[in-house]
């Protein structure tokens, strides 16, 4: 019987898809989700299904709710269009890689795109001078 055939949960195949999406070997995903390279293995083989405690590891880098569902996120689907808005606009687009945004993250962008040229080129200017100083220094208010 092939491995495919002995697949008796459906969460590996999506926790396999997962992470070779994300481009990352069973080992590194094994040490982001605190399991074995064997625990990793056995859970994209079907043969065991993961605990919240590995699903709660790995949350902030997959798409949790198509590895338990099959049906990928609100969240994902908004970085899908991002990635082809960024395409449209000509910017360089790594195939294949599509990497999930936080809500800020996603409003930041969607904030930026929106944007005249004059604004874009102030929120440009304010991120990079933030980025140098290290953000607001501990005590000083804004304004």
């Amino acid at each position: 019987m092939s491995d495919e055939e002995e697949n008796i949960f459906p969460y590996g195949v999506r926790i396999k898809e997962e992470r070779e999406r994300l481009g990352f070997t069973q080992e590194y995903f094994a040490a982001l989700g605190g399991v074995t390279a064997r625990t990793q293995r056995n859970y994209e083989l079907g043969k065991r299904v993961p605990d919240v405690a590995y699903l709660d590891a790995v949350a902030n880098t997959v798409d949790i709710q198509y590895i338990v569902t099959g049906e990928r996120s609100a969240r994902k689907q908004s970085t899908r269009s991002i990635i082809a808005a960024q395409q449209n606009d000509g910017y360089p687009v790594e195939a294949e890689t599509e990497l999930l945004l936080s809500p800020d993250e996603a409003a930041l962008l969607d904030n930026y795109r929106r944007s005249p040229p004059e604004g874009k080129a102030a929120i440009k200017a304010t991120s990079a001078a933030l980025a140098q100083s290290g953000g607001m220094k501990k005590g000083r208010q804004a304004g």
